[in-house]
């Protein structure tokens, strides 16, 4: 009887089927009909969603290596508390790695392509500004624009970290435990007009200047996160250790990626 591959045979990463399964149970979590800190067992999982029990123990690896769950010895895999320090790692990660295939992508990216991609481009902005779709489905687009790029990046540890990420920062998103908003959820006009946009990062590429489209991406990610921060300290200004560890976090991610040249030297408003 043949297994299930529950790797891909060339870059070793998980298969479709078992980031499916992952996003699955994370999606239970993410609901809160799994909490933090429970314990997950493989029989009662693959119960609950039909799925075999060798694919559900590779989507619990694939959460462990992710940092959603974790494996403690002697007991067992259990939820872990996130916090607003993950998903500003986890994004600044993901800007540092997204620059690297944005370079590579100047140089390989076909220009039939680059027709193709701007167009999803002008599709994703437009809905961004307008609303005009839900959030769930603004994330899966923005998500595919982003790991198209990454196809062109011509290290394959590079797409599968990215791959990865893009697979925590989806997850951390959403998360019910920090309830933090996006750009893609703040009211109309609310929105910051300086945020480099997906047809910024297409422009940059179309120009094969590989500096440039590396700085796009890192400021499109830098502003993003930032918005989110801000956002999510406005929401807890009456919780002093919010406000603190917000601004803490502001200040990580301006040591990872630098802040964007059109910030002033006084930096974003403070949370």
């Amino acid at each position: 009887m043949l297994r299930e591959p529950l790797t891909n045979a060339k870059t070793s990463s998980p298969t479709k089927a078992v980031l499916a399964c992952a996003m699955k149970i994370a999606d239970q979590i993410r609901l809160g009909k799994i909490m933090p800190l429970q314990k997950l067992s493989e029989g009662p999982l693959s119960e609950q969603l039909g799925i075999g029990r060798a694919r559900i123990r590779a989507a619990l690896d694939h959460l462990a290596y992710s940092g959603i769950v974790e494996r403690r010895a002697q007991s067992g895999t259990y939820v872990r508390c996130l916090s607003l320090a993950d998903l500003v790692e986890c994004s600044a990660f993901r800007g540092l790695l997204e620059g690297f295939a944005a370079r590579d992508a100047t140089k390989q990216m076909p220009r039939t392509e680059l027709k193709e991609l701007e167009k999803d481009a002008v599709k994703l902005d437009t809905q961004i500004v307008t609303h005009s779709v839900s959030w769930p489905r603004l994330r899966d687009m923005d998500v595919a624009f982003h790991l198209r790029i990454s196809e062109h990046c011509v290290s394959a540890n590079i797409r599968d970290m990215l791959q990865n990420q893009h697979f925590i920062t989806r997850y951390l998103s959403a998360h019910r435990q920090l309830n933090l908003p996006t750009v893609y959820q703040r009211a109309e006009g609310k929105r910051y007009p300086s945020i480099p946009t997906h047809r910024d990062i297409v422009q940059a590429l179309r120009e094969r200047d590989a500096d440039r489209a590396e700085r796009v991406v890192r400021d499109h990610v830098w502003r993003s996160i930032q918005m989110t921060v801000v956002e999510y300290a406005e929401l807890n200004k009456t919780d002093a250790t919010v406000v603190a560890d917000a601004k803490a976090q502001l200040e990580r991610l301006d040591g990872w990626l630098g802040k964007p040249a059109a910030v002033s030297a006084t930096g974003p408003r403070s949370p």
